[in-house]
């Protein structure tokens, strides 16, 4: 059995064609998910049923930073495009795994809330797409 290894610096996270990568929090500064789930199972009264295919590929990207962080100040600067210049090619890429999570089109749909503490805290911002797209490069 192989060892593995892991290093958060090898995913690389891009939006807007900027790099996402300075500040980020230290636990789950990324986050991707699907809107719906893939499909679904309606029973019938004889004990089969039938399974239903989703074709929403919509989802969801949460990305978690330190306030102080360039990457934050970077997102406040994306979020106060024009409307329509702020949306966007989002991608993850994991290079510990091959793992690609890419939307061609993303858009800052929440905002972060902003508290002030004695020490630095996290900010987090959602991004949603229309098309989430997840891959394993080389299978």
């Amino acid at each position: 059995m192989a060892l593995k290894t892991y290093d958060s610096k090898l995913v690389n996270v891009t939006w807007l064609n900027r790099a996402l990568s300075e500040g980020r929090a230290e636990s789950g500064f990324i986050k991707t998910a699907y809107n719906s789930e893939k499909t679904t199972w309606q029973r019938n009264a004889e004990g089969g049923g039938t399974r239903s295919i989703s074709n929403d590929k919509s989802g969801t990207i949460t990305i978690k930073v330190t306030q102080a962080s360039d990457t934050h100040r970077l997102l406040m600067q994306l979020d106060a495009l024009a409307v329509g210049s702020d949306v966007g090619a989002f991608e993850m890429r994991d290079l510990n795994g091959a793992i690609v999570e890419r939307a061609p089109r993303a858009w800052i749909s929440k905002r972060p809330d902003s508290e002030m503490s004695a020490t630095s805290g996290e900010r987090e911002w959602v991004l949603t797409t229309d098309e989430l797209i997840r891959e394993a490069e080389g299978a």
